[in-house]
């Protein structure tokens, strides 16, 4: 389910972007750049919906764009979401997954009791530049 939501922006004197969502209580978030921040909005907005989802409580209505009031140099404007996306992104139950390797490579790395799980993990972490959940 895609979720969209009203969002004040704000640049701030440092140069980073401030992002709330009046309509999720203590929904917010900022990013370096105004793409970061938005991308690090729709991360909040996943994360407040689903946790408050798993708490049993009822996601409020986003409000009309229009019905939020910015002061001075903020900007109002709508971020979504995709539920489905996010939950897929961010679940962290394990998955089993084939492959295949060089039989000498195997037998090197069975003998030093290397744990394949946790090495792939690992290389795949580094290789996506991501840390590990």
């Amino acid at each position: 389910m895609i979720y969209i939501y009203p969002a004040t922006i704000q640049q701030e004197d440092d140069g980073r972007f401030s992002i709330w969502f009046d309509d999720l209580d203590g929904c917010a978030t900022s990013g370096e750049t105004l793409a970061d921040a938005i991308v690090m909005a729709r991360d909040a907005i996943g994360g407040w919906i689903d946790h408050m989802i798993s708490l049993g409580y009822e996601i409020p209505k986003p409000s009309s764009i229009n019905d939020i009031h910015s002061e001075g140099e903020q900007i109002v404007s709508l971020v979504d979401v995709d539920l489905e996306m996010y939950r897929r992104e961010n679940e962290s139950r394990s998955v089993r997954k084939t492959l295949t390797i060089p039989a000498w490579l195997n037998t090197r790395a069975e003998r030093s009791g290397v744990n394949f799980s946790k090495t792939l993990q690992d290389a795949l972490c580094s290789s996506l530049g991501v840390t590990q959940q």
